[in-house]
């Protein structure tokens, strides 16, 4: 019974300090001094913490696409603004801006959404 426990216990804090790796500062990931904007269609939504996120393809010059992950805010502080899982979802064609990921990676840490019809998600 005592080993059983201590099994118990070692898995428990194992999968904390795996939550706890996998987070990380805005800084290491995005620079806050560069911003851009980019359109584009959600392709895969992941509605998980420590940030929500989503794939959006983004038509490139020339023809073609490439895939961009928009990093959004935790679960909590996007239901504090209305949002839910489907608030947007595959398929939703969206104007998005906000940081950039550093060394050049197709990443955007989102600051302001806007749909087709003009309507904007995320703070005003």
């Amino acid at each position: 019974m005592r080993c059983r426990a201590w099994l118990v216990a070692l898995v428990l804090v194992w999968s904390w300090s795996q939550r706890a790796a996998a987070h990380h500062s805005f800084s290491a990931e995005f620079d806050a001094s560069k911003t851009a904007e980019i359109e584009g269609t959600i392709t895969q939504v992941w509605w998980n913490n420590p940030h929500v996120r989503y794939r959006l393809e983004v038509a490139v010059v020339g023809g073609g696409t490439e895939a961009w992950e928009l990093q959004a805010s935790s679960i909590t502080a996007l239901q504090g603004l209305g949002w839910s899982a489907t608030t947007l979802k595959a398929g939703d064609e969206l104007k998005v801006s906000g940081q950039v990921g550093r060394d050049g990676a197709k990443k955007l840490y989102v600051r302001s959404i806007q749909r087709p019809d003009g309507t904007r998600l995320g703070p005003r």
